[in-house]
């Protein structure tokens, strides 16, 4: 847990960009997962057309009903087919790396350095397309 309170991070990605979207959380609540969604994600970048989610009942009720009110296709992968959402997973195991050598040893910090690190991630080149997603979002270069 951090110093702020947050224990969790809510991670959104672009299927085509790779763009990501991590948001420091207290609690996996479905309210609270349906809030940061819609406050940090939705009413900076617009509704997404689909929304894949995995098996975590943190996505069930609110989610569900966020996406009926937004006209969004809720798509919820399958038990054990983490291929569904393996761009999501491979972008933990990144944000896990940068995490780990970069916070202090006690990791009540990780929440401050959150967006620093989505930023790196977000401003280099994806292994799938070659381009940084920061580039293919925004249309030009972060520099």
């Amino acid at each position: 847990k951090s110093e702020n309170g947050n224990e969790y991070a809510v991670t959104l990605i672009c299927d085509l960009t790779k763009y990501l979207v991590a948001i420091p959380i207290a609690n996996k609540s479905a309210k609270t997962v349906a809030k940061a969604i819609f406050e940090s994600f939705i009413l900076k970048y617009g509704p997404m057309k689909a929304f894949i989610t995995d098996m975590g009942t943190e996505y069930k009720n609110s989610i569900t009903d966020l996406c009926k009110y937004l006209k969004i296709k809720n798509i919820t992968s399958t038990a054990h087919h983490h291929q569904t959402v393996g761009v999501v997973e491979r972008s933990h195991r990144t944000l896990n790396e940068y995490i780990r050598s970069c916070i202090s040893a006690d990791k009540t910090d990780w929440d401050v350095w959150l967006q620093y690190f989505v930023y790196c991630f977000n401003t280099t080149p994806s292994m799938v397309h070659n381009y940084c997603p920061y580039e293919l979002v925004f249309g030009r270069t972060s520099n």
